[in-house]
């Protein structure tokens, strides 16, 4: 194929031709008349020639300029359409999800090798889900995963997991701890918190405290999640951790609960979408999402099962002076001690917008 001219001063000589006038192909292509002329001009001597009739009182194509004009516009517009239907066909394969930054990367991420292996044609594109305190639509996206902290009239949401908290800490951290261990006295530790969760130590200390006096205390404080959890990991102090998010790391050792005690959030991560949007390729990702955290759920409960499990409408008493063994029988033996004051199902309902 022949060498051609640099693309931009075509493209700036169709506009040009197109109008007849440089200062609206200047408009459209979002640059100065100034560097229209110079494109034509660096044309111009590409090729040899003159392209317009600068003789006249108004600015006119040469004959020969303007056929070349005519199949200049013809290519781009070929070349635009052409490029309309690779992204059509790209949008068709694309599912666009929306989530926080730490559940991407402690959740979805390290579980996406496994949808694209099983549907080797879509692609996932990851974007940041708004703040719950910003205004939500899913306007640029197929859907959203959030923690679910009201109710989105507008929306379809549907329960994916439960949200469980949990203190975690690196392991010599947790045993420097003074005997006994009793969670009220952790408030003497340094304490992560991050700045959009600000509230959850005073949940888990009110939730713990069973009637006593719940201890001052202060955070130590970052701008994530994900922060925090790095934090703990290098053993500046404790966290209180969504269990999704750090089961790999307690599993691995890098974390370690600091008590047998998790605190059921009552808003469950959700899935948001829009009925009237949903296509195949969502309905395909929902349904492996579900399966993966089903998977994700039977690890859940090797770990916590004999824990004590409580919520902010119920708290527990701990005997954490007591032996591990002990330890061990003792949520079963304060369940059945305390009533719930409600089913377990109803804590944990996912709002239905």
């Amino acid at each position: 194929m022949a060498r051609l001219p640099p693309l931009t001063a075509l493209r700036a000589l169709e506009a040009a031709g197109r109008y007849v006038n440089f200062s609206r192909a200047a408009e459209e292509l979002n640059v100065t008349p100034g560097a229209i002329s110079r494109q034509i001009r660096l044309l111009e001597s590409y090729l040899g020639m003159h392209l317009f009739d600068r003789s006249q009182a108004k600015l006119q194509l040469t004959e020969r300029s303007a056929e070349y004009v005519k199949a200049l516009t013809d290519a781009f517009t070929r070349l635009d359409l052409a490029t309309q239907r690779l992204l059509n066909d790209r949008r068709e394969r694309q599912l666009n999800i929306a989530c926080s930054m730490t559940f991407a990367l402690r959740w979805l991420v390290p579980r996406l090798p496994r949808f694209y292996e099983s549907h080797p044609g879509l692609e996932v594109k990851l974007s940041l889900a708004p703040h719950p305190n910003d205004a939500f639509d899913l306007t640029d996206v197929d859907m959203a995963i959030v923690v679910n902290e009201r109710d989105r009239i507008e929306l379809v949401s549907e329960k994916l997991m439960d949200n469980e908290l949990l203190v975690v800490g690196r392991s010599d951290r947790i045993e420097a701890l003074p005997e006994p261990r009793i969670p009220l006295r952790l408030a003497k530790e340094t304490l992560l918190s991050s700045d959009l969760r600000p509230r959850d130590w005073e949940h888990w200390f009110d939730a713990v405290a069973d009637g006593e006096p719940v201890p001052a205390f202060t955070t130590t404080n970052f701008a994530s999640s994900t922060l925090v959890y790095q934090a703990a990991q290098t053993g500046l102090g404790f966290a209180i951790a969504r269990l999704p998010l750090v089961l790999d790391d307690i599993e691995n050792g890098s974390l370690q609960p600091v008590y047998p005690i998790v605190l059921a959030d009552p808003n469950p991560y959700c899935m948001i979408y829009s009925k009237v949007s949903e296509s195949p390729r969502l309905r395909m990702f929902r349904s492996w999402l579900r399966s993966e955290a089903d998977r994700f759920a039977s690890r859940t409960a090797a770990h916590t099962g004999h824990m004590a499990r409580i919520t902010r409408a119920s708290p527990i008493a701990l005997d954490l002076d007591a032996e591990d063994e002990e330890i061990d029988q003792a949520p079963t033996q304060r369940d059945s001690a305390m009533p719930d004051p409600q089913p377990e199902s109803a804590r944990m309902q996912p709002a239905i917008g």
